[in-house]
């Protein structure tokens, strides 16, 4: 019944498959910044590039958990709080990629947004002066505000074009790199937008019958699966060009290796060419 209350005795289960290949992943990239700790001693740790990563990898930790303990027949906003967390993963990723290109001019542009989000963080007249510089000399007449998305896109797509240039990384990233590029860059204001929808309580938002339902559920869940593990595969290779430095890279790279194998693995349910519900596949 469109628009009413339905219920169906059979939950759907999120595919165990793809969830047994996440808990690899997992294990991967926790064994890489193991090794990181190792290498760099815990120092690191309190970085703004690592706060950035550590984000990421929390919001991929909630999506994961949100996909297994969700069930579509009984979820009639699809998703709402993956496509939450996939916003605020996407903005972490952007000033990932920022920060690693960007460099001090960047952090002085986060640290005056930063102070204007939270004026009672006290900042020097310097640092402020910093950022303001940095404000006009990117971003003057380019957007309507310094403290938004838009100008994190600015930024990225600056630096986005250098990195184009000047990186040839086949030897360690593997060619998901070159593949996934376009989608990374033509496709994440798009998404950013979508996913701020959910940002405040819908109470307005359509609803649709079953079969409807669970179709939406199908389509979101392989989306948000695929924006996700993109920008995490790119944040992932971000870290380990960030942190491992020549002495221990020759060690990490193995651990880099085993990552990229296993965020092959999920590519059959992104691409579509595995089914994202346990019933589907008993249903053929």
């Amino acid at each position: 019944m469109v628009g009413g209350i339905w219920f169906l005795m059979d939950a759907m289960h999120f595919h165990p498959r793809i969830l047994t290949c996440w808990e690899t992943l997992r294990s991967d990239i926790r064994k890489l910044v193991g090794d990181m700790i190792v290498c760099r001693g815990n120092d690191f740790l309190a970085t703004p590039d690592y706060r950035l990563f550590y984000y990421i990898r929390e919001d991929m930790d909630l999506m994961f958990y949100l996909f297994r303990r969700t069930d579509p027949q009984n979820d009639p906003m699809i998703y709402p709080g993956i496509e939450k967390s996939t916003r605020h993963a996407m903005e972490a990723y952007v000033d990932l990629f920022n920060l690693f290109m960007g460099g001090q001019d960047y952090l002085e542009y986060l640290k005056y947004t930063e102070s204007s989000r939270h004026p009672e963080r006290k900042t020097e007249n310097a640092e402020r002066q910093n950022g303001e510089a940095i404000v006009n000399k990117y971003l003057k007449g380019r957007c309507r505000s310094p403290v938004s998305f838009q100008a994190k896109m600015i930024f990225f797509q600056l630096y986005l074009t250098l990195w184009n240039r000047s990186f040839c990384e086949h030897e360690i990233s593997g060619a998901w790199w070159v593949i996934d590029r376009n989608f990374m860059e033509d496709h994440l204001y798009g998404a950013f937008r979508r996913c701020s929808r959910y940002s405040h309580p819908d109470l307005f938002a359509p609803t649709f019958g079953p079969e409807e339902n669970l179709q939406k559920h199908k389509e979101s869940a392989r989306i948000l699966l695929t924006e996700n593990m993109t920008y995490y595969q790119k944040a992932v290779y971000i870290f380990y060009r960030k942190f491992s430095g020549d002495a221990g890279r020759s060690g990490m790279e193995a651990d880099l290796y085993a990552a990229e194998q296993s965020f092959q693995s999920i590519r059959p349910w992104m691409e579509g060419c595995a089914p994202i519900f346990l019933q589907e596949e008993n249903s053929i």
